[in-house]
């Protein structure tokens, strides 16, 4: 395979942000000013890749896209939130890179992506039934919680209810496939508050 590790590495700082420090707050992450020009240069350092490592970078790509879109729309919650695992991409990658080969890094990264995108989808889910209103009025969470275990089941999670109860009860989880903690109603409830506070204007 053409390049080094520290060829690679090259790439991925080239990418992140210079001295910015990095967490695992997206909240206390700073997009940069310029985000089109900085998706641009991951875009063209990702590109850069030999085939056989760029191909553990498509849903990188994907997210570059979706950045895009996110800036046209004037979506700036998304685009942040989407800018910040870009960049979390990169730097898992580039991490990667002091304990492995490059094959191996985007064999990780690969499957670093499904999970996570997997994740992304379920958090759409949730943001789909918050923002449902029926005559004008949000959906209590509790009429929620059963619709979130229909799209579960119907986007082919495999859901199942932790321990069956006649009633909803704060302890009461749902499991599924890849997520076998699953999603406690509570945790449930809050992410339906938080979805709404951050997305005050819209609505289905």
């Amino acid at each position: 395979m053409a390049g080094s590790n520290k060829d690679f590495k090259k790439v991925f700082r080239r990418a992140s942000l210079t001295g910015q420090v990095f967490t695992m707050d997206a909240e206390e992450w700073t997009m940069p000013n310029d985000v089109l020009s900085w998706l641009n240069e991951v875009e063209e350092s990702v590109k850069s890749l030999p085939d056989e490592v760029r191909e553990g970078f498509s849903v990188t790509l994907d997210r570059i896209e979706m950045a895009r879109e996110f800036h046209r729309k004037g979506l700036t919650n998304k685009l942040k939130r989407t800018c910040y695992r870009i960049l979390r991409d990169l730097e898992n990658a580039r991490s990667d890179l002091d304990s492995h080969d490059a094959v191996k890094m985007r064999d990780r990264q690969s499957e670093r992506a499904k999970k996570d995108r997997k994740d992304e989808d379920i958090e759409e889910i949730i943001l789909e039934l918050a923002l449902m209103k029926i005559n004008g009025d949000y959906l209590k969470a509790k009429d929620l919680w059963p619709l979130f275990f229909s799209k579960l089941d119907s986007e082919g999670y495999g859901p199942k209810l932790e321990k069956p109860a006649e009633k909803i009860t704060e302890k009461q989880r749902y499991i599924w496939d890849g997520r076998p903690k699953g999603l406690k109603y509570t945790s449930f409830r809050n992410k339906i508050k938080e979805k709404r506070k951050e997305n005050p204007q819209n609505s289905f």
